[in-house]
């Protein structure tokens, strides 16, 4: 069952890495990258270490990367995501707390599609990778809770820019909803030196779906042109839940981002690979600094 599971997922990471290196190989006329601070609000709750929700605060940094590519006329984008977020909740009395860290990989392709009233949408796919811990500093024998996911979904984006004055503001929403994958979690009761150590690693990793493991994220932003670059400023929401051996973990945060974003296929670029490159920018006019 192991070897079914290992193959399940060097398939779905070898065809997205292919789609990747394809879609870049053609996309070197615009590309555009975001490095972004997120901050906000969480909640909490995993009774593998208690069945207490916690809430706190939660921060994290972004690496955001979109690329329009040749292929089809610059219909087809790519975009990638790397985040590290951490969280620090406290129960309602203030007695015990946890922390979370989490590290997560989004690769997202997109169709898209230009209206007359110069709204794009974007649809396509998106393959994410999760991987963290919780830990309660209370427990004893078991005070940390690893996580670990590989999803595979649906991902959609709506971008429209508009002008204050003379100043073009760019508006974009994007939606990722992971559908099917597979996720680690242990039996109830059971201890991380059991499965590591003596080898009980029976029922530990899950096919994930709707109906037991769940992930939507949310972001909107607005680009401001500054210079050369731009300020970026919006929300982001995240939604994780997972139900499993009568184990229960849920993460809501709400979170403030702010950060900047620019042109970086400019920078070796030579002068007929950016003419070529101001083609691609006028198609993706309404998305990141173009």
């Amino acid at each position: 069952m192991d070897r079914m599971y290992g193959g399940f997922c060097f398939l779905v990471v070898s065809l997205f890495v292919f789609a990747a290196s394809v879609a870049d190989a053609r996309a070197e006329e615009g590309r555009t990258t975001s490095l972004y601070l997120t901050a906000g609000r969480a909640q909490i709750k995993d009774t593998y270490l208690s069945v207490i929700p916690y809430k706190g605060v939660d921060w994290g940094v972004g690496l955001e990367r979109f690329t329009v590519s040749r292929f089809g006329w610059h219909r087809w984008n790519t975009r990638h995501l790397l985040e590290g977020e951490m969280a620090y909740a406290s129960s309602n009395r203030r007695n015990t707390s946890v922390m979370s860290y989490m590290l997560s990989y989004e690769f997202l392709f997109y169709r898209r599609y230009e209206l007359r009233c110069g709204l794009n949408l974007f649809a396509g796919g998106m393959m994410m990778l999760d991987a963290g811990a919780v830990y309660n500093p209370r427990n004893s024998n078991n005070p940390a809770s690893a996580k670990a996911a590989l999803n595979i979904g649906l991902s959609g984006m709506a971008s429209y820019r508009l002008h204050m004055g003379r100043y073009p503001v760019n508006i974009t929403y994007s939606l990722s909803l992971p559908a099917v994958g597979m996720f680690f979690c242990p039996q109830y009761g059971a201890s991380y030196y059991e499965m590591f150590s003596l080898g009980n690693r029976q029922d530990w990793i899950h096919f994930g779906s709707f109906a037991n493991y769940m992930t939507v994220i949310n972001r909107l932003t607005l680009d401001l042109p500054v210079n050369r670059r731009s300020l970026r400023v919006g929300y982001e929401g995240k939604f994780r839940s997972m139900h499993e051996n009568h184990l229960v973990y849920k993460y809501y945060s709400n979170s403030f981002v702010v950060g900047i974003t620019w042109d970086s296929s400019l920078a070796a670029a030579s002068p007929r690979a950016k003419r070529k490159q101001a083609v691609a920018r006028a198609v993706a006019d309404g998305y990141g600094n173009y």
